[in-house]
């Protein structure tokens, strides 16, 4: 591969990501769920809804009407939970960020020797507070913003992103990117950098 140390690479994957070997050589760390898809809130809200219908039909002894409603379920939780992570294929030399639903994985393949440096990318989300009994109208509006901070693996130009690791502790990060960096080989760029986009 061209000198490419992507064995060093997968030598920091198994050292600090804690990756699961799948029988066709795949190695894949999961990010666990993300909730990142739109609409989370409404899914949640829409599949109690589903449930409580299916609850009234079992009372109602239509228990065969609510199998269909009861199967539906799971769907919505899956795209709810969104479940991410990166796989990497070290036969083919390949890398990459993945989707999971229902066990099914989509994502787009890149060359890992397109690789050669990672890098931490700052984030943010804002929260409205909650409301206390003494609150004004204002402080209820209020928002609180949390950062979080997020090591890439990314190519020279900088046009594909793979995600290593997160966390809301900008020391836990660059502590994380120092050790993986050292391991794998990998040029770690010290600069924060803000959100992808």
């Amino acid at each position: 591969m061209d000198n490419y140390p992507y064995n060093k690479l997968i030598e920091a994957v198994d050292r600090f990501l804690k990756p699961k070997r799948s029988s066709s050589g795949i190695i894949r760390v999961s990010h666990g769920a993300q909730f990142s898809n739109g609409g989370a809130i409404g899914g949640w809200f829409f599949m109690m809804f589903l449930l409580l219908i299916a609850i009234v039909l079992i009372i109602q002894d239509l228990f065969l009407f609510s199998i269909p409603i009861i199967l539906f379920c799971p769907f919505i939780v899956a795209y709810i939970m969104d479940f991410q992570g990166i796989e990497f294929d070290p036969k083919n030399g390949k890398i990459r960020n993945y989707d999971s639903f229902m066990g099914y994985r989509s994502g787009v393949w890149y060359y890992l020797k397109n690789f050669n440096r990672i890098k931490i990318y700052q984030d943010s989300f804002s929260e409205e507070r909650a409301m206390e009994s003494d609150a004004t109208y204002s402080s209820y509006r209020a928002t609180d913003t949390h950062y979080f901070y997020t090591l890439y693996l990314i190519n020279d130009s900088q046009d594909r992103f793979v995600k290593l690791y997160e966390d809301e502790s900008i020391t836990k990060v660059r502590d994380f990117a120092t050790k993986f960096s050292k391991v794998s080989g990998f040029e770690y760029l010290e600069k924060i950098h803000r959100k992808i986009g």
